[in-house]
């Protein structure tokens, strides 16, 4: 999970719950509302201090402490961000917002068990909340427990239908799973909604080659080197596909490009031996052999 997306999702989540975060003194009402306009212009270290100053006016708001941590979290201060959570659910036991917040931190720093027991918390106190099932749907794919991620990725897919990044996480399941057509299915709806992100045509390239579908896949992997010309994986798929097809020359170039951009790929020297080999190329054969070896 990238960090940009990381941010994105807790500011996104945290705009959602502004309509409920006011109070009755006027003063602090005055620095949340300037601490949420910091955010929505993506201010994050005025947003930080103008939510400072709100909880010096009332220390007791839990709603103020999560919106600082979201402030926090986008400085990259995760410490911070992760006691103004801690604070807010000492001060609010409900408080959904500040359960995220925590385990989605707790996740990209790969903390799984307390990311799954801050972010079944936020499911608990709001089933509607489709980032903590997609989240959660990410720690149980980690843990290699792919039925619940699914399960976590549908409800997340019912509640918002339009996500790609919960398209494409499913779809990896349904790839891993050798499910193509379910994976095909889910890597399209990703084009459909985000046609620039190379991975998908990969992904549906490799499908149609283990269908044998090589032209095909062909087309799929040739797309996703358009878009991304230092991404190895379609070099390699497509060089793999060539190969099949008896496209020798054509194999080679395509594993030479992949070897350029991932030196110790052990799959691209075997490759292209194989490729030599069908050219009668002995002597680069036998080099890419030894070379296929020492990267295993």
């Amino acid at each position: 999970m990238s960090k940009r997306f990381f941010i994105l999702i807790l500011f996104t989540f945290f705009l959602l719950g502004i309509s409920s975060f006011s109070s009755a003194n006027q003063t602090e009402n005055i620095y949340i509302e300037m601490g949420t306009g910091h955010l929505v212009n993506q201010e994050y270290l005025k947003a930080a201090e103008s939510f400072s100053k709100a909880i010096e006016v009332n220390p007791n708001s839990s709603k103020t402490y999560s919106a600082r941590a979201t402030a926090y979290n986008n400085l990259g201060k995760e410490l911070q961000a992760i006691a103004d959570c801690t604070k807010a659910l000492q001060l609010d036991q409900n408080n959904a917002e500040a359960y995220f917040i925590r385990g989605s931190i707790y996740l990209n720093n790969e903390d799984y068990s307390r990311a799954l027991l801050d972010l079944n918390k936020a499911i608990n106190l709001n089933i509607n909340n489709n980032n903590a099932y997609f989240f959660r749907g990410l720690i149980y794919y980690q843990q290699k427990d792919y039925q619940n991620a699914l399960n976590d990725y549908n409800k997340a897919l019912e509640l918002y239908p339009n996500d790609a990044d919960v398209y494409y996480n499913r779809g990896l399941i349904y790839y891993n799973q050798r499910q193509e057509q379910k994976a095909i299915a889910d890597f399209t709806e990703v084009i459909n909604l985000n046609s620039n992100f190379a991975p998908p045509y990969y992904y549906i390239g490799t499908c149609y080659y283990y269908q044998g579908k090589y032209q095909e896949a062909i087309a799929e992997f040739t797309k996703a080197i358009e878009l991304d010309p230092n991404y190895a994986d379609p070099y390699l798929g497509r060089g793999l596909a060539y190969r099949q097809q008896g496209q020798y020359q054509a194999a080679i170039s395509d594993y030479t490009m992949a070897i350029e951009l991932d030196p110790t790929n052990p799959t691209a020297y075997r490759g292209r031996a194989m490729a030599y080999e069908k050219t009668d190329d002995k002597a680069a054969a036998r080099k890419d052999l030894l070379m296929a070896v020492m990267f295993k």
